[in-house]
């Protein structure tokens, strides 16, 4: 309900489980998330919030950064289900605004991806 995701690994040693990584909204008048699915390859996060909206986060590759992605849709009521492709390539979405939902790689023209 803090609005943030949090990625938990075991310690090398103790075997206790810390954060290791922690992403998320500030601000805003929304509630917090109600689930999120990591791609295939781990370098992104969607996460879906309590009324439709999708949430993106991107590793940065140089880094060991996340950074927020662009979204530009999603439901206009809570997010029943969210997969993404085993290849990682697409996200399947479906909400109780009775929709489903393909997100795909937004190319511009010079077919760069916008993440």
């Amino acid at each position: 309900m803090d609005k943030t995701m949090i990625i938990w690994a075991p310690e090398e040693g103790s075997g206790v489980w810390v954060e290791q990584v922690r992403v998320g909204e500030v601000g805003g008048n929304t509630l917090g998330f109600y689930g999120c699915q990591m791609s295939p390859d781990g370098s992104m996060i969607v996460a879906h919030a309590f009324h439709g909206a999708l949430h993106l986060w991107c590793k940065d590759s140089n880094k060991e950064e996340w950074r927020p992605g662009v979204v530009i849709s999603g439901h206009f009521r809570a997010v029943q289900d969210l997969s993404w492709d085993p290849e990682g390539e697409f996200i399947l979405s479906v909400g109780s605004d009775q929709t489903t939902r393909l997100f795909t790689p937004w190319k511009k023209r010079d077919n760069k991806q916008v993440t």
